[in-house]
Parts: structure tokens; sequence; C-alpha cells
């Protein structure tokens, strides 16, 4: 029988080879750190969502009531208002 030759595979074809597993590998870290500041990003953003829509289920909420005189009062309070026979004094003395 005669002996059979292995065939070689020459330096060029490995350093290809080689830099084609490099190149996947620092791909797939790369897009891995990608993927998890992504999801990061997502839950705060949902959680951002979550406490606006509590927000807006409790103004909801008020907008349904009935606004009492005490809250009234106090919202124009909040806006300089004072009712007309209402008297006003301001602490002058810097205390």
């Amino acid at each position: 029988m005669a002996a059979r030759r292995k065939k070689r595979v020459g330096f060029f074809p490995k350093l290809i080879l080689g830099i084609f597993i490099i190149y996947s590998i620092w791909t797939l870290v790369s897009l891995q750190v990608r993927i998890h500041e992504q999801k990061a990003v997502v839950k705060n953003l949902t959680e951002q969502v979550e406490a606006e829509r509590a927000k807006n289920a409790e103004l909801a909420q008020q907008a349904e009531a009935e606004p009492d005189d005490e809250y009234i009062k106090q919202e124009a309070q909040k806006q300089g208002l004072e009712m007309p026979d209402t008297r006003v004094f301001v602490d002058v003395s810097g205390n």
C-alpha cells in the first residue's frame, strides 16, 4: 500500500481562521454587554412608567372626587390667593 501524504494547511489560512474566531468572540462579548446595558435602560424606563401610571391614577381619583372647601383654600393659598376678608400677616423681622 502506498503511504498517503497528509495535506498540510498553510500559515495564511490558519491566520485568517484565527482572526475570524477572535473577531467572532469579540463581537459576541460586545453584544452581550450592549444587551445588558439596554436591559438596565428598559428596567429604568419601566419603573418610570409605573410611577407615572400611579400618579395618573391618583390624579384621576382626585379629579373624580368632589373637591372640598378646605382643599380649594389650600390650593388658592399656594397660588397666593386669599379670601377677601382674610388678614394676611407678613413677618418682616427676618427671623
